[in-house]
């Protein structure tokens, strides 16, 4: 019944009064998205027409069939006066035409604008915020899933979808916390299509990199926005969570930076290879190399799981996340034994 009401709605909104409409609502395969369909005239119902009647008393002869005067040998009426008038098909005639002419409108890009602003507003009677997405807005676009289009195309762009979702619903919180801080995203938003842009521009497709930014972005964006909350329910300073607020944002173009610089320096090795001896060479280099750092850095994750579960044991999460906060592995991992000291001096303390 709801459906129904915000349906009519839009079509009322949308297309008028006094137009024939039909409208078919549907899910799409997966269920994630309830849509609308409108099919309607362009043209306006003519509410009042009037049919065509007879002026005078129409005769003619019974034999000739033709028209004869009132009262004339073999004269017949067949029409009065104030008889509507019909078509040799038996159809009514009517003074004006029955259409209306096709109301250009519909085809004009102040009609689509006008549109996309009367759903949004319609919705939002109905408890339901859209945000239209325009250059100014916060918000990433999903992607369309074509119901025909091809699998790798529909799995990439569901995996983008889900991030997006995720990254739009944490942006939508911290703005409703602090709306100060949507002209930020706008600009961080405008950063991020351009990094995607990026990391698409060789396959001109999505790509994994690029849901792997907007999936590094969204996780991001809930971190900050658990500090913020917490803040606000420990009744912290403003000019604290600002500061924070400016710390993260740094961080964050750091990050695309140092990817910008990674690709650059990737591209730039890519430039001297000039033979395959000289690639293959590079390349096992490489490979040697992050092999080893992989190893070191696999020796210190070892280390630093075995070190903290030992350090930290009997901690709150809140506690532990507060404690390593900012810290690299090397510096967690030298945390970890500082604790472990303190514990083993006050058992030895303990027990003498």
């Amino acid at each position: 019944e709801k459906l129904e009401r915000v349906c009519d709605d839009l079509v009322e909104q949308i297309v008028g009064k006094n137009h024939d409409y039909e409208y078919a609502v549907h899910w799409n395969h997966s269920r994630t998205n309830l849509h609308v369909h409108i099919l309607f005239s362009e043209r306006e119902n003519q509410l009042e027409i009037e049919p065509k009647t007879y002026k005078k008393d129409i005769w003619h002869d019974k034999d000739t069939h033709k028209l004869a005067k009132a009262g004339a040998e073999n004269a017949v009426l067949i029409h009065r006066k104030g008889d509507i008038q019909r078509n040799k098909d038996g159809s009514v005639k009517y003074k004006s035409e029955i259409l209306q002419p096709k109301d250009t409108k519909f085809k004009t890009r102040k009609w689509m604008h006008d549109k996309n602003e009367s759903i949004q507003s319609i919705l939002k009677r109905y408890g339901y915020d859209l945000e239209i997405t325009k250059s100014d807005s916060p918000y990433l676009a999903q992607k369309k899933l074509y119901k025909n289009a091809r699998s790798d195309y529909l799995e990439k762009a569901k995996a983008w979808n889900a991030e997006v979702k995720r990254y739009n619903d944490g942006v939508r919180q911290h703005i409703e916390l602090e709306p100060e801080q949507r002209e930020n995203y706008v600009s961080i938003k405008r950063e991020v299509l351009a990094n995607v842009k990026e990391a698409n521009a060789e396959e001109r497709k999505i790509t994994p990199e690029a849901v792997s930014l907007v999936q590094d972005m969204a996780t991001w964006v809930h971190k900050t926005l658990l500090k913020l909350k917490r803040y606000i329910n420990e009744k912290s300073k403003e000019s604290e969570v600002l500061k924070r607020w400016e710390e993260s944002k740094t961080k964050f173009s750091n990050l695309f930076r140092r990817s910008r610089d990674l690709r650059s320096e990737t591209e730039a090795v890519k430039d001297k290879i000039d033979n395959f001896e000289q690639a293959k060479k590079h390349f096992a280099d490489v490979i040697d190399s992050k092999l080893e750092l992989i190893e070191e850095m696999q020796a210190e994750i070892t280390q630093l799981k075995s070190l903290e579960s030992r350090a930290y044991r009997g901690w709150s999460e809140e506690d532990y996340e507060e404690a390593i906060e900012g810290l690299d592995i090397s510096e967690r991992i030298e945390q970890a034994k500082e604790v472990l000291d303190r514990k083993e001096r006050w058992y030895d303390d303990y027990e003498r």
